[in-house]
């Protein structure tokens, strides 16, 4: 304080930053766990894509039959209940340093699901088309 009693600017500067920055760290760690799930979101769609692209070396899915494997299918909705259990329950969600997402933030990761089946139904046209050629021995495993 000064002569008069009043604050000094400098400290009541001091005093507004350090409030600031107590309240927008609270808001950026709820902010770091809303991205951390999309990212764990993100993850368990795009592996529905790496499921059907390695389903089969050479045929297609869709001669294969996308819902002929029903463990295959029971395993992709079990994932997705799991993703919903570690997401949604209270206490657990904190734990594991997520936070429940709105449906919408679960969107973004589509795109990259059908990218992924494009590209191996792509991968697996060529094998199929050429099948003694460059893309045969070097697109399949």
């Amino acid at each position: 304080m000064d002569k008069n009693g009043h604050m000094n600017k400098g400290k009541i500067l001091i005093l507004l930053m350090i409030i600031f920055e107590l309240f927008f760290c609270f808001i950026r760690h709820n902010l770091d766990l809303a991205a951390q799930t999309a990212y764990f979101i993100g993850v368990v769609i795009t592996q529905f894509g790496n499921l059907y692209g390695n389903k089969t070396t050479r045929r297609s899915v869709f001669q294969q039959g996308i819902f002929k494997n029903r463990f295959m299918v029971f395993a992709m909705a079990f994932t997705i209940g799991l993703a919903c259990f570690l997401l949604y329950i209270p206490k657990l969600d904190r734990a594991l340093n997520l936070a429940p997402n709105r449906f919408l933030w679960w969107l973004p990761a589509v795109p990259f699901f059908f990218y992924l089946f494009a590209f191996n139904e792509a991968r697996k046209f060529f094998i199929r088309k050429y099948p003694h050629r460059f893309p045969a021995r070097q697109l399949t495993y």
